[in-house]
Parts: C-alpha cells; sequence; structure tokens
C-alpha cells in the first residue's frame, strides 16, 4: 500500500499513485545561444492517495503547489507524466483512451469560476442537458426530466423558473448551482470540486458547502474537494492533505492533523485560520517567503529554505512518507501529537 494510501484501500472508489504532470519550459533566444537547457517545471511530482466511496479529502495548499493540476489530472484535463489512477477496479488513463464516454459518466468536475465555466449563449436547461446528450440521450421529456431533478438536486426550486434562463441573469450563487448540477446529471461516482467557492461571496460560500456535503451523503460520491481555504475544510472533510511545491506532505483526519498538525508547513498553514472565539489567539506562523520556483526545486526537503526546524539532513535529503494507516507526514523532524 502507498504510504498516502487509506486504510480503506482495498474498497477505495479512486486510487492514485505517483502522479506526476511536468511542463517544459523553453529556453528563450539569448539562452540557447548560450547553451542554456529548456526547464522542467515539476507540477505535480508523485502524488499518492486514496478516495473512498462518500468521502470527502480537501486537497490544501498555497496557490502554485499543484493541487489544481491534481484535479485536472483526475478529471483528464491534463495527460500525466507518470503514475497511475484507478476508478473501482479501472485503469482511469486506459479507459479515457477507450471510452470517453464511459469515464465521463464516472468523473466530473466543479470548476472554480462560475462565471467562465457556463456558455453564456445557452439557457440553463440546455447547459445541464449537454453532458446527457454527449452520452447519447435523446432529446425529449426523460432528459428534461433529469435536468429538472439535477436542478432540485442542486438548490435551485422551483426548477421550472430557472430552465430558460441564461447564465447572466443568475447570481454567482446561483450559477455555481448550476455548474454542480451539471456535474451531477450523469450520476458520477467521483466529484472533483476545484476551488468552489473562492470566487463566491461569505454569505454564499457556507451554503454551497452545505450542498456539497449533502450530495455527497444522499449519493455516495468520492469528493475531492481542492482549496486553499482551511476554514472550510472542517466543515466538509473526512481527511485532509497538504500539498507543497507538487507533493503531498501530510494527509490524516482532518480534526486531528488541525488539531496537531505535524509537518511544520501544515502548522503554519493552521496558525493562519481566524479565531473564532474572542480573545482567541494562535502563534504566529513560523515560516517566510514565498514558494521555491518549482522548476528550480531545492535539493533534500522541498520546504527546507522556509522551515523553522530544517537541519543539515532536511537540506541534503528528502523525506519520505512515515506514519500509521490513517496519518502520514513527510519530514524529518515531525511534531509529536495525537496518533490516528
Amino acid at each position: 500500500m502507498s504510504p498516502c494510501a487509506h486504510d480503506t484501500a482495498a474498497s477505495a472508489m479512486i486510487e492514485v499513485r505517483d502522479l506526476a504532470r511536468h511542463y517544459t519550459m523553453q529556453a528563450g533566444l539569448m539562452d540557447r545561444l548560450r547553451g542554456r537547457q529548456p526547464l522542467r517545471l515539476r507540477a505535480v511530482d508523485g502524488v499518492s492517495f486514496d478516495l473512498a466511496p462518500g468521502e470527502v479529502l480537501g486537497l490544501v495548499g498555497e496557490s502554485g503547489c499543484g493541487k489544481s493540476t491534481t484535479g485536472r489530472l483526475l478529471v483528464g484535463l491534463e495527460e500525466p507524466a507518470a503514475g497511475s489512477v484507478r476508478i473501482g477496479s479501472e485503469d482511469a488513463m486506459a479507459l479515457r483512451r477507450t471510452d470517453r464516454r464511459a469515464f465521463h459518466r464516472r468523473v466530473q468536475m466543479v470548476f472554480q469560476d462560475p462565471y467562465g465555466s457556463l456558455n453564456p449563449y445557452l439557457t440553463i436547461s440546455e447547459i445541464i442537458a449537454r453532458p446527457l446528450i454527449y452520452q447519447g440521450h435523446k432529446r425529449g421529456p426523460d432528459l428534461y426530466a433529469r435536468v429538472t431533478v439535477a436542478l432540485e438536486q442542486a438548490g435551485l426550486t422551483p426548477a421550472a423558473q430557472f430552465l430558460t434562463r441564461h447564465p447572466h441573469q443568475l447570481s454567482g450563487g446561483q450559477r455555481q448551482r448550476v455548474c454542480i448540477a451539471r456535474a451531477i446529471v450523469l450520476d458520477p461516482s467521483v466529484l472533483v470540486a476545484d476551488e468552489p467557492i473562492s470566487m463566491l461571496d461569505v454569505s454564499i460560500k457556507w451554503g454551497i458547502i452545505r450542498l456539497l456535503k449533502r450530495l455527497v451523503a444522499e449519493r455516495n460520491i468520492s469528493l475531492l474537494y481542492i482549496t486553499h481555504d482551511l476554514a472550510t475544510v472542517g466543515a466538509i472533510c473526512d481527511r485532509i492533505a497538504i500539498m507543497y511545491l507538487g507533493r503531498i506532505v501530510e494527509i490524516g483526519p482532518v480534526d486531528q492533523v488541525l488539531a496537531a498538525p505535524r509537518h511544520p508547513y501544515t502548522a503554519a498553514l493552521v496558525s493562519a485560520i481566524p479565531v473564532a472565539v474572542p480573545g482567541g489567539k494562535r502563534p504566529p506562523p513560523e515560516i517566510s517567503g514565498a514558494i521555491p520556483d518549482a522548476a528550480q526545486i531545492p535539493p533534500g526537503c522541498r520546504f527546507a529554505p522556509r522551515c523553522p526546524r530544517a537541519s543539515d539532513l532536511c537540506r541534503s535529503t528528502e523525506p519520505t512518507m512515515t506514519g500509521s494507516s490513517r496519518w502520514h507526514v513527510a519530514c524529518h523532524h515531525p511534531a509529536t501529537g495525537a496518533t490516528a
């Protein structure tokens, strides 16, 4: 079993192993004349995790850590350089090559931008019907009955009031609910939600969180919830994976990881969560500086240049994942805490 695998891997809906996505950055003219080689940007560099039916895994990290690219790899919008993805008993990448329709019946995505991900020229009913038509369903009462059900399950009721509208006639929260309705209309087993609330008003965000949580429970969906907002993770996720420079550095039960993080990067992220208790106070973040360039990853531990615990070992040797079956951390000097 992979170090990042869940202890229910045998019943996992999705299994990700050593997933990688690298980009080649071509050198400019002067660099080529000087003989410099193109740089390789390692956006995702060996990511592994399992996700069980009805489980929500939060994938968290700063901008540029590779979390959105990981989501795009899972739904087939990017091609991996290495690694594997299995959905149930099937090789997802092989299925995508041989039967894209079957793949998309299993895996769907909710995008970050509810404004840019909807075709402004289509009505809401046409937008949600598109995946069904792509799968071979004929236009007619049965198809539009499924569209209506998806809208209602996404919280847009009565659905009849929304069917003939266009995206510009809806609020941001309503548009995101349309995106969710489109994602669930095929009854997928895996859903990837990439920063689904980051562009919404605070008053609307929690309604979307509650909706996703309800859909997971009702449909037994495996949900990968991608976010940089740790404040929402505890409300929806069962487990959390912290990503830094293309790799997962800590993964475990969300309540335990947030209460007693073992990796210094996780601890710094947790310290930045606003405290709701009057007079409440957390220690200030222990890190400084920006994430290094993913095309020039430092030797040893990737977090060492920003880490207050870094030693010579950290600067020379990259740590491997260690821990129990449920909680793993990639750190030479992890904090001690509760065990999972």
